[in-house]
């Protein structure tokens, strides 16, 4: 999303609609940490409603 905030061709309003807060880098060594973080980026993605 940053090039899209970026671009002068895009509404104000959109910009503002499209952005989420920053998530942290993931930390995890394993694939069921790595699993469990991306999990909990898509329930935030979905609380804060970009996605369905």
């Amino acid at each position: 999303m940053g090039k899209l905030q970026n671009d002068s061709r895009v509404d104000l309003v959109l910009k503002e609609v499209l952005q989420m807060d920053a998530q942290p880098d993931s930390s995890a060594v394993d694939v069921a940490a790595l699993k469990a973080d991306f999990n909990a980026l898509l329930a935030k993605l979905k609380a804060v409603g970009l996605m369905k």
